[in-house]
């Protein structure tokens, strides 16, 4: 079984912000208690407190050095030397893949940029699942798990309209289950995912890619298209990213 791991980035309720994303890190299971024994070694390293366990791997927090964290006394150039180092945690596992939904939201208004991200997000986890099937293995399922943040009742309400009637694009076969929610607090995937949605989120709405650049790989591809990364625009914008020149070259025809 991959178990997929899912957290957000940004916000649909504040006008400032152009985008919302949604990320994902799936893990083969055989893989998951690697990750996590590789991020905790990660975070004692870092010597920020008695008990590593009550260090938080939190984007937005580490990066702005936030009053009341363990992050506010760091300088910010250790705080990012910090996220790159998780972030590099992902690369060169064939367990791990990652999927990110970066949502322009204007350009998908008044459709909800939430629904549209969890929707994409499912559908390519589902293809993903998919892929993994030969006939002489096993049928590959999938399970998600997702930070109970604030959108984490929204989430659960649209993954059981999802499971029942599927996507707007596919029927979702290999998710048997709606999303479990976690307490970010007690999960370093969900962590490593929260970084990863950060990371698009400076990518998109800052074009800040210091944290895209590590992962640039990990995200899920075959045939030589960038299945994992999904950039919605507005159609008059010229976007040169990994997502949409993936697409262009791959010449699909069809609206992403």
């Amino acid at each position: 079984m991959h178990i997929m791991y899912v957290d957000e980035s940004g916000s649909i309720s504040d006008p400032s912000q152009d985008y919302f994303v949604l990320a994902g890190l799936s893990v083969f299971e055989p893989g998951i208690y690697d990750l996590i024994k590789a991020a905790d070694e990660l975070v004692a390293s870092w010597r920020l407190a008695p008990d590593p366990q009550d260090v938080e791997i939190h984007a937005s927090p580490m990066y702005q050095g936030r009053k009341g964290t363990i992050w506010h006394s760091l300088e910010r150039s250790r705080r990012i030397e910090m996220m790159l180092e998780a972030l590099e945690l992902l690369r060169g596992h064939n367990s791990i893949r990652a999927f990110g939904i970066a949502v322009h939201q204007a350009a998908i208004a008044p459709d909800s940029p939430l629904l549209y991200a969890y929707e994409k997000i499912s559908s390519q986890f589902d293809k993903f699942l998919s892929r993994m099937y030969r006939p002489s293995y096993e049928r590959q399922r999938g399970l998600m798990l997702m930070d109970s943040s604030q959108y984490g009742v929204a989430l659960q309400r649209l993954a059981r309209d999802l499971r029942d009637n599927g996507a707007r694009w596919d029927i979702i076969r290999n998710l048997p289950e709606s999303p479990y929610p976690v307490d970010s607090r007690s999960s370093r995937i969900i962590q490593l995912a929260d970084l990863v949605a950060y990371a698009l989120l400076r990518k998109y709405e800052r074009q800040d890619e210091r944290f895209f650049v590590p992962i640039a790989g990990v995200f899920d591809a075959a045939g030589g298209v960038i299945h994992g990364l999904v950039h919605y625009k507005p159609s008059e914008m010229d976007c040169y990213c990994p997502a949409c020149m993936s697409r262009w070259r791959g010449q699909t025809g069809q609206r992403q």
